[in-house]
C-alpha cells in the first residue's frame, strides 16, 4: 500500500504567515499545471502498488472549482486506488459552495479538511484569511448536505491579540459544529514572510511561551470533553476518524508526492519535486521527471527519524530492542537520552511502547532535540 499526495500551489491571496509552496494571482497558469500533473501521474503510475490514501493539498485546491473534481477522477483512473481509500481534499471556506461540495463528493472525495483557522473575525483578519467565521460555519453545513460525514477543521492559536477567551470561543464553536477531526497549530512566525517583517519592525509581538502552552492545554481539555481523542501532538479525532494519510507519515510508511514541490518517500529513498510551478511544468513537457533532489537514507537515519515521528503520536514507538519499524538499533546516545527522558517524566513506557507523557507533549521540541543530539 502507498499514500498519494497531490499538491495544488495556487491561492487567491497569500496569507501573511504562510511559507508553504504556493502562489497567488496565478489562476491563468492552472490549465497548464493540470496538464503537467497528468504527465507526472502517467510517468509515476507504474511505480505504485495499491493506493489506500489520497490527499490533495495546497495552496488552495478548491480554487480549481469543478476542475478539482476532474482531477480526482483522473487520479482514480490512473492509479489503483482501493475502494475503501481515504480521499481528502483541503478546502478554503472562501472558495467553496454547496454545488462544488456536491461535485467533489460525487467525484470520490470522502474527507474534507477545512482551513477554518478561527471562528473569530478579528483573528481571521489578522491572519489575512479571505473568509469569515460565518463562511466557515456555512461550509461545514453545506458539506454535511453534500454527504460528507468526515470533516476536519484546522485551527490556529497563539495569534497576537488572541485572548484565551477568544480561543476557547473558537474551540467551543468548532465542537458545536460537530466536526469529526480538529487540528490545532500554534502560529509560527516564519522567516521571509510578511508577518516576520512586521515582527522585525516591532509591529507584532509573538505570543509568549506560557500563553501558548495555556492555549494548547485548553484545546486538549475541551476537545477531550467532546469525545475527540488526541492521537498526535496537534491532532484530535473521534474514534476511527483519525487521518489515515497523515498517519502514514508518522508511521514512516511510503508515500508518493505529485506536483510542484511535493515530497516523496518510497523504499528508503526520499526526493522532492521542483518547487516552481513553471520549472515543474517545463521539466515534464520535456519528458523528464521534475525531481529537484533525491537521497537514500541510511538505516541509522531511518531509525532515528522513525522514532521522532512515532513519538508524535499517542501510540508512540515500539520499545522492543529500540528498533522502530524494524530499522537498525539506535545508537548508545539515543538509548541514554531515552533513559534520561523517562527518568525526567517526559517519556513513558507502557504496553511495550515508548511515548511522550503529558508533560513531554508540552515540551516535545526539546525532547526531540535531546534525542537527535
Amino acid at each position: 500500500m502507498i499514500g498519494l499526495y497531490v499538491h495544488i500551489p495556487f491561492c487567491r491571496s497569500k496569507c501573511p504567515y504562510c511559507d508553504f509552496n504556493s502562489v497567488a494571482g496565478a489562476e491563468a497558469a492552472i490549465p497548464a499545471y493540470l496538464q503537467a500533473l497528468g504527465r507526472e501521474m502517467a510517468l509515476r503510475t507504474a511505480e505504485t502498488g495499491p493506493v489506500d490514501t489520497v490527499y490533495v493539498g495546497g495552496g488552495t485546491p478548491t480554487l480549481l472549482g469543478e476542475r478539482l473534481a476532474a482531477l480526482l477522477r483522473e487520479i482514480m483512473q490512473t492509479f489503483p486506488v482501493t475502494p475503501d481509500a481515504e480521499v481528502t481534499v483541503e478546502a478554503n471556506p472562501g472558495t467553496v459552495d454547496a454545488g462544488l461540495l456536491r461535485v467533489l463528493r460525487a467525484a470520490g472525495c470522502n474527507r474534507l479538511s477545512l482551513g477554518a483557522q478561527s471562528f473569530d473575525d478579528g483573528v481571521l483578519r489578522f491572519l489575512g484569511r479571505i473568509h469569515t467565521a460565518a463562511d466557515a460555519a456555512a461550509a461545514i453545513a453545506q458539506a454535511r448536505q453534500a454527504g460528507f460525514d468526515n470533516i476536519s477543521a484546522d485551527l490556529i492559536y497563539a495569534v497576537p491579540g488572541q485572548t484565551l477567551k477568544l480561543w476557547n470561543d473558537t474551540l467551543e464553536r468548532v465542537c458545536d459544529l460537530g466536526v469529526e477531526h480538529v487540528s490545532c497549530y500554534a502560529l509560527t512566525i516564519e522567516p521571509g514572510t510578511p508577518l516576520a517583517e512586521r515582527a522585525a519592525a516591532g509591529e507584532v509581538a509573538p505570543v509568549d511561551d506560557e500563553s501558548c502552552l495555556e492555549m494548547m492545554r485548553a484545546a486538549h481539555e475541551m476537545l477531550a470533553q467532546r469525545g475527540l481523542r488526541r492521537y498526535e501532538i496537534s491532532n484530535w479525532a473521534l474514534p476511527g476518524r483519525e487521518c489515515r494519510h497523515n498517519l502514514r507519515y508518522w508511521r514512516s510508511q511510503d508515500y508518493l508526492g505529485l506536483g510542484a514541490g511535493a515530497h516523496s518517500s518510497v523504499g528508503g529513498i526520499r526526493w522532492a519535486n521542483l518547487a516552481s510551478p513553471g520549472a515543474y511544468g517545463a521539466s515534464l513537457a520535456a519528458g523528464h521527471l521534475p525531481v529537484a533532489w533525491a537521497e537514500r537514507l541510511s538505516s541509522e537515519r531511518r531509525a532515528q527519524e522513525a522514532l521522532m515521528l512515532a513519538l508524535r503520536t499517542a501510540e508512540g514507538a515500539p520499545l522492543s530492542g529500540l528498533k522502530p519499524l524494524g530499522e537498525r538499533d539506535l545508537g548508545p546516545g539515543q538509548r541514554n537520552a531515552i533513559a534520561e527522558l523517562v527518568a525526567a517524566g517526559l517519556l513513558e513506557i507502557g504496553g511495550g511502547r515508548l511515548a511522550l507523557s503529558e508533560a513531554g507533549i508540552a515540551v516535545s521540541n526539546d525532547v526531540f532535540l535531546r534525542l537527535m543530539s
